[in-house]
C-alpha cells in the first residue's frame, strides 16, 4: 500500500512538472538571489528593470506578494569584470516549488544601445534571449 501510494505521488509530481508552463496572464512574482562569493548589483534597481522588461515584452502579470503568484522568476546579477554584469534567471512553480525554467548564464555589456547600462543589457538577455525563447506564448504580439 505504502509502495503505491508513493508511486502515484512520483506519477503526479511527474506529470505536473511536464506541463507547468508560463501562460499569458500568469501571475509573477519577482524575487532577487545574492550570488555568492560575487559582487551583486543592486537588488531594488534590478528587479524594477526586469520588471520594465516583463511588462513591455510579455503578457505576464506581475504580482506584488508572492501568496498571490502561480510562478517566481527568481533573479541574480553580479558584477563581471570591466563593468559587465552576469545574470541568470529561473522560473519557479510556486505551489510545488520547483524550477521549471534555468537560464544560461548571460553577459550584460556597457554599450550605448542601452544606456551604457550593463544591467540592463543582461536583463534584455534574460528576457529576450531565455525566457521568450523557451515560453513563446508569453511574448507580446
Amino acid at each position: 500500500m505504502k509502495s503505491s501510494l508513493t508511486y502515484l505521488i512520483t506519477i503526479l509530481s511527474l506529470s505536473h512538472s511536464s506541463y507547468a508552463q508560463l501562460k499569458p496572464d500568469s501571475k509573477v512574482f519577482i524575487s532577487f538571489v545574492d550570488t555568492r562569493n560575487e559582487i551583486n548589483v543592486d537588488e531594488d534597481s534590478a528587479k524594477e528593470v526586469l520588471k520594465y522588461y516583463l511588462m513591455e515584452r510579455t503578457l505576464l502579470t506581475i504580482v506584488d506578494s508572492k501568496d498571490s503568484a502561480e510562478y517566481i522568476i527568481q533573479l541574480q546579477l553580479f558584477e563581471g569584470n570591466m563593468g559587465n554584469r552576469i545574470g541568470k534567471l529561473e522560473v519557479i512553480d510556486n505551489t510545488f516549488n520547483k524550477v521549471i525554467f534555468a537560464s544560461k548564464s548571460v553577459r550584460g555589456r556597457v554599450i550605448i544601445t542601452y544606456s551604457y547600462s550593463s544591467i540592463r543589457n543582461a536583463i534584455d538577455k534574460l528576457v529576450s534571449k531565455e525566457l521568450l525563447h523557451n515560453f513563446s506564448d508569453i511574448k507580446k504580439k
